[in-house]
């Protein structure tokens, strides 16, 4: 996703998600997560040629549940697992096309990545991101929080961690192994480097996260 130039705005949010640490240095954080990071593929055709996307997904609970980017999912969409492992997507419990994120639930049990209130960081602070940028599976990257902005109706997290295609629907971690943020996307501007965007968590319905909440419909229909 393209993202337009957004002002610089301050907000506020209340503590979203208080989760145990289990890591905090990227090597730690990429030992203690890689497994619940999984890889988003698409294949279409387009005028007589396959076409492949990749994106990202993660585990947000115990009850199956993967917090991805909308724009990913598809009836055909491939969810893989250490490199070889397909899981199948059972329903789609949440989306939202403006957000472009999306809650989908699948047949498999995955550890799940603590979350926190992206208002805990600050300018400066270091994040990690896992993620699959053009389909190389479970790639770490680090960089700073460059800023928090308003873009359009939402805020966005500025930052300098290396992304790219198939990045998107990655975990932003801070500092304490904890997710403040999905990966949405770049701003491509020309001569521009380094300007990623990302959602806040706090986007995202509380009900989702920590209910068995009924899934809005099956996948595939």
């Amino acid at each position: 996703m393209i993202l337009n130039l957004c002002l610089v705005i301050a907000f506020l949010f209340n503590t979203y998600l208080v989760s145990s640490v289990e890591a905090s240095t990227p090597k730690e954080i990429y030992r203690a997560y890689k497994d619940s990071v999984v890889l988003v593929k698409n294949e279409e055709m387009i005028d007589d040629k396959k076409i492949v996307s990749y994106g990202t997904a993660f585990s947000i609970n115990d009850k199956g549940d993967l917090l991805t980017s909308a724009h990913l999912i598809k009836p055909n969409s491939i969810i893989q697992r250490n490199n070889v492992d397909e899981i199948k997507v059972v329903a789609i419990r949440w989306i939202n096309k403006e957000l472009d994120l999306a809650i989908v639930r699948v047949n498999e049990l995955i550890k799940p990545i603590p979350l926190s209130s992206s208002n805990e960081i600050i300018i400066g602070e270091e994040l990690t991101v896992i993620s699959n940028p053009s389909g190389f599976q479970n790639s770490l990257a680090k960089g700073l929080l460059s800023a928090k902005r308003q873009c359009g109706k939402f805020i966005s997290l500025q930052h300098s961690v290396p992304i790219s295609p198939g990045s998107s629907g990655g975990p932003l971690f801070n500092e304490n192994g904890e997710v403040v943020g999905v990966i949405q996307g770049i701003y491509a501007a020309k001569n521009s480097q380094n300007l990623n965007f990302a959602i806040p968590i706090e986007y995202i319905p509380k009900d989702y996260l920590y209910s068995n909440k009924q899934a809005t419909k099956a996948f595939n229909q």
